[in-house]
């Protein structure tokens, strides 16, 4: 089974894919809306799992244009936007399933099981120019499942941030696991509750860690998630610092700030 996977979130993406390679499946993975749609109108594939705030194309329009096309591929929608009318409209705009973020990676796996059980394989031949080559997906060249004994890839460009252990997604770094599918974080073995703006300052600093992220990144991340509230990015440093330690994010001056991996 061919699976084509639409998602723009590094972590999310490389923990999805994994998880799919292991349950045998083969998978393509591309991270913006117009190369999703390209890929859609010359390739047939058995399933669809797609983001909806996406790069280039906005998701609900790539759905709607695979659709209008003729393409038959069941679609489960992935997605933070959980909100009661972006449901029912995106399916309407032709999902087939949809799962809001942060979910848990067997309850995906169940919900693509059970889609491609009720579906058939596609047998319309996707359109394309004669003579025009397959494009090649940098991030997965129609690659199966990894032989048995091959690692998995790290999450983080830091040597000191490491992927967990197989079957656990996410990354670790100095003592906290962060799971990008269930949105779950512990640290130091127990788990942590984080409202929203801290929730987002700390999801930016961790893509990866040992990476600064701007000040003006953060503020923007902000306004998104709370348009309404008033601080600064400093202020949700602050009230993180006094949950990991005040030497667990590092203030790079002139820069922003960054998870110290050491």
């Amino acid at each position: 089974m061919r699976i084509l996977l639409v998602e723009d979130d590094p972590m999310i993406g490389e923990s999805v894919c994994d998880g799919l390679r292991a349950e045998r499946y083969a998978v393509d993975w591309v991270r913006d809306g117009k190369v999703a749609d390209a890929t859609l109108a010359r390739q047939v594939y058995d399933l669809v799992l797609l983001d909806l705030g996406l790069p280039g194309m906005d998701g609900m329009d790539l759905l709607a244009a695979y659709r209008k096309r003729g393409g038959v591929a069941p679609v489960l929608v992935l997605t933070a936007r959980g909100e009661r009318a972006d449901r029912i409209r995106g399916l309407d705009s032709g999902a087939d399933d949809y799962l809001v973020k942060p979910f848990d990676l067997d309850e995906m796996y169940a919900r693509v099981r059970a889609l491609l059980r009720r579906h058939p394989v596609p047998q319309v031949v996707a359109a394309s120019a004669a003579g025009v080559p397959r494009p090649i997906l940098a991030a997965s060249p129609h690659a199966q499942a990894p032989a048995a004994g091959l690692p998995r890839p790290n999450l983080a460009a830091s040597p000191r941030a490491q992927a967990p252990a197989a079957g656990a997604p996410g990354i670790s770094c100095r003592g906290l696991v962060f799971n990008p599918l269930t949105g779950e974080i512990t640290f130091k073995g127990s788990p942590l509750r984080l409202n929203g703006r801290e929730y987002a300052v700390m999801r930016a600093l961790l893509d990866p860690p040992g990476v600064v992220v701007s000040r003006e990144r953060l503020e923007a991340l902000l306004v998104k998630v709370d348009p309404a509230a008033s601080g600064s990015a400093d202020r949700e440093v602050f009230m993180l610092r006094n949950k990991f330690g005040n030497d667990f994010i590092r203030n790079v001056s002139g820069a922003g700030y960054m998870i110290a991996t050491e």
